[in-house]
C-alpha cells in the first residue's frame, strides 16, 4: 500500500512539473511573445529568426546532452536545464525595461531558455521511463498531455481577456514573470522526481552510439518525415501572427485567441 501511495504521489508530481514548465513554452507558441516583441519594435525579420532559434538550439543540442545525462546523471542535467530555463525566460520581461537593449536582452533570453529547455527535455523520457510502469505508460502520458494543455489553454485564455482590457508593455512583461515564477516551480517540483536509474559508465562514444541509432530499420525514413513536416509547417504560427498583426490589423489580444484555437 505504501508503494502504490508513493507511485501515486510521484504521478502528480511528474504531471504538476509538466503542467508548471508548459505556461512558458506556450507563451512562444500563442502569438503573446511575438506581439511582445512587436510593441518593443522588435521588426518582423528580426521576429522569425528570433523564433527559429528555439528549434535550432534543440535540434543542435538534444542528442549531445542526452547523451551526457546518460552519463552524468538525468536529474543532474535535467534540473541544470531547468534552472538555465528559468534564467533565460526572465531576461525576456528586462527587455522592456531597456529600449536601448531590446534585440540582445530577447536573444539571450530566448538561446538560454532553448538551451535550458533542451537539456531538461533530453533526459525527461530517460527519467520517467523506470518511473512509468509499461502496462499503464500509454494512459499514463495521455493524462499528462490534456493536463498540460488544458492549463496552457486557460492561462492563454486569461492572458487574452487581460490584454482585451489593457495593451501595455507593463501587462506583458507582469505575465512574462508569472510564467517564470512558474518555471521555479517546476524546478523545485522536477527536484522531488527520484531518479532510479543511476548515471553509468558509457558503453560507446556519441558518435558511435548515434550511428547504431541511425541504423535502425524505418527510423531515418521517420525522421525525414518529421523534418520535411517541421520545414514547410514550422514558421506557420510566427507567419500567421505577423499577418494577423501587421495586414489584418488584429489586436494582441485576438492574435492570442487565435494562437489559441490553434491549439485546440
Amino acid at each position: 500500500m505504501n508503494a502504490a501511495i508513493q507511485m501515486k504521489r510521484t504521478f502528480r508530481t511528474v504531471i504538476a512539473t509538466q503542467c508548471a514548465g508548459a505556461v512558458s513554452l506556450l507563451l512562444l507558441q500563442n502569438g503573446f511573445l511575438l506581439a511582445y516583441a512587436l510593441r518593443l519594435g522588435v521588426p518582423p525579420h528580426g521576429i522569425l529568426l528570433l523564433f527559429s532559434a528555439v528549434p535550432l538550439v534543440g535540434t543542435l543540442l538534444t542528442l549531445p546532452l542526452a547523451y551526457a545525462a546518460d552519463r552524468f546523471g538525468k536529474k543532474r542535467i535535467g534540473s541544470a536545464g531547468a534552472a538555465a530555463a528559468l534564467a533565460g525566460f526572465l531576461l525576456l520581461p528586462l527587455a522592456g525595461y531597456f529600449p536601448e537593449s531590446v534585440a540582445g536582452l530577447l536573444w539571450a533570453g530566448i538561446l538560454v531558455f532553448a538551451a535550458g529547455t533542451a537539456a531538461n527535455t533530453a533526459s525527461w523520457f530517460a527519467l520517467l521511463s523506470p518511473i512509468i510502469p509499461e502496462e499503464i505508460r500509454g494512459r499514463f502520458f495521455g493524462r499528462l498531455r490534456v493536463s498540460w494543455q488544458t492549463i496552457g489553454l486557460v492561462f492563454s485564455l486569461i492572458i487574452a481577456g487581460l490584454l482585451k482590457w489593457k495593451e501595455a508593455v507593463s501587462l506583458y512583461q507582469a505575465v512574462l514573470l508569472v510564467a517564470g515564477l512558474l518555471l521555479a516551480v517546476r524546478l523545485i517540483l522536477y527536484r522531488g522526481i527520484p531518479e532510479l536509474e543511476p548515471e553509468r559508465a558509457s558503453k560507446g562514444s556519441f558518435f558511435a552510439l548515434l550511428y547504431g541509432v541511425v541504423k535502425i530499420p524505418g527510423y531515418m525514413s521517420f525522421c525525414c518525415y518529421l523534418f520535411l513536416l517541421a520545414l514547410f509547417t514550422g514558421a506557420s504560427v510566427t507567419l500567421f501572427g505577423l499577418l494577423e498583426k501587421s495586414v489584418l490589423g488584429f489586436t494582441d489580444s485576438q492574435i492570442v485567441i487565435m494562437g489559441n484555437l490553434l491549439a485546440v
